[in-house]
């Protein structure tokens, strides 16, 4: 038995099993490749004080998972696929793409996954050193690599959920342990807090049909699920911090400043004058430094991240130089007439778009937004609001923008 989810759309479906997983199905004519993604609602926000990394860890520790001494990665690539996993501030993705005609054995390894991987000492040592070495050499090892979401978080939110980052330091992961990993998996990473999305040339019914068939047997789990407290009470702060890189030649500078609420109106024009900022901004590099605007602390198209969530800019230069730099900006947005800022926009659309051509760039900001919405047509409800942002709305989140207090942290060399 299962309980149909509303549909607005004749190319995507969406349905609830008993067991509390989500189904969506989104049928794509004369594809050659088929996507499963598997979006599990727990992130970096359910972390607790003592934890951060753990969220990244347990991704790691699902993605490297072995049956029958083969891993997931090989048996997809044995299929002719790939497969990819991240973990985000509300959720953790895992994303397969292979060859049309091999849903069937894709969604029967994902179904493996999520039943749960064998954790033991040998298995949790290795993937700790991995993340060890990831955590490295994106934020250690290359210029401007940390910056800015490591730090910016604690400058627009007071509370500890929202304002740590996910690597945290090596101390919190060395004191994980098989038990604490095992405890955090079983809490989260389980059927009725997971949406299944599949993608690929049937019929959103037949897609449906072949993800019921296999997931339909897995029970709901008897233990309530139970969120981190304080996950969607978060306490706004505006204040200032700066840090070191020496791997850098020029300051740069990010500002942080909280959206409206997620889908919203009022959100999708923030969205749309980031994208117009962005537009206006990408002929300004300087010194290996791209200066840009985008939504979501993570490096993401903010259409991925549930609430809370923050509109960045981040400009070349010290925090005086880009106040300066910053008060311009929004003085020539400001300037523009209806048609200029239209053409701005569609840029943004466009660079967002362009994030989606790899092989599973749009299933799974797609997944996202139905798991973050709760409707399976979540992603078309806002790209369609995007596509028809007004200059008048873009124009008053500006006017927001303007009068709102942003945190701030520079980085130096």
């Amino acid at each position: 038995m299962t309980r149909s989810a509303e549909v607005r759309s004749g190319s995507i479906a969406g349905e609830v099993l008993n067991s509390g997983i989500r189904i969506v199905a989104r049928c794509v004519e004369s594809t050659s490749v088929d996507v499963v993604v598997v979006d599990y609602e727990v992130g970096i926000r359910d972390e607790e004080p003592g934890q951060r990394g753990l969220a990244h860890l347990c991704e790691h520790l699902m993605f490297d998972q072995s049956k029958d001494g083969e891993t997931h990665l090989q048996a997809v690539t044995a299929l002719g696929g790939m497969a990819n996993a991240m973990t985000r501030l509300d959720h953790t993705v895992f994303v397969n793409a292979t060859p049309r005609g091999r849903l069937r054995q894709v969604l029967r390894l994902e179904r493996s996954r999520m039943v749960g991987p064998c954790l033991d000492q040998a298995h949790l040592d290795r993937e700790r050193d991995v993340v060890r070495n990831e955590v490295s050499d994106r934020m250690g090892n290359l210029p401007y690599g940390s910056f800015p979401w490591s730090q910016l978080a604690q400058h627009c939110f007071g509370d500890w959920v929202h304002a740590h980052n996910d690597d945290g330091t090596f101390d919190d992961l060395d004191a994980v342990d098989v038990e604490t990993a095992a405890q955090f998996h079983a809490r989260y990473y389980r059927p009725d807090n997971a949406l299944i999305y599949v993608a690929g040339d049937k019929s959103t019914n037949d897609l449906l049909a072949l993800a019921r068939d296999i997931f339909r047997d897995i029970p709901l789990p008897v233990a309530p699920l139970v969120r981190q407290p304080g996950r969607y009470m978060a306490t706004p702060v505006a204040s200032a911090g700066s840090y070191p890189d020496p791997l850098i030649q020029r300051p740069a500078v990010a500002f942080g400043y909280l959206t409206s609420p997620y889908a919203s109106a009022e959100f999708v024009s923030e969205v749309a004058l980031a994208g117009a900022m962005n537009a206006l901004l990408s002929s300004r590099s300087a010194r290996g430094f791209t200066p840009r605007a985008y939504t979501g602390l993570m490096n993401a198209d903010g259409l991925a991240v549930r609430d809370p969530n923050v509109l960045v800019i981040e400009l070349d230069g010290t925090a005086g130089e880009g106040a300066k730099t910053l008060s311009g900006l929004c003085a020539e947005v400001a300037s523009l007439d209806d048609g200029e800022l239209l053409r701005l926009v569609a840029r943004g659309r466009l660079d967002i778009a362009r994030s989606w051509q790899w092989w599973g760039g749009r299933a799974m900001t797609e997944a996202s937004a139905a798991l973050l919405t709760g409707d399976p047509s979540g992603l078309d409800l806002i790209w369609d609001r995007l596509e028809h942002a007004s200059p008048h709305g873009i124009r008053a989140a500006l006017q927001r923008l303007s009068t709102a207090e942003a945190g701030l942290v520079e980085v130096r060399p």
